[in-house]
């Protein structure tokens, strides 16, 4: 599932895999490794981890943080 919530994060902020937002509060990375083997997909968003992501969950926080 993570391939489709890269995509998904992608897609809502309308950039690549290393690329910043316009606006600069956003830049997506892929990582081989969140030490998180038995909780994926996951996301790293500054300090926070968020585990067990859907492209639904990812959508909702993406847009709450926007």
């Amino acid at each position: 599932g993570a391939d489709a919530v890269l995509h998904g994060i992608m897609d809502n902020l309308g950039v690549k895999k290393g690329e910043t937002t316009k606006d600069g509060r956003f830049t997506v990375s892929e990582v081989e490794c969140l030490a998180s083997c038995g909780s994926g997909p996951c996301m790293q968003v500054n300090d926070d981890y968020h585990e067990h992501l859907t492209v639904e969950a990812a959508m909702k926080i993406l847009n709450a943080l926007k």
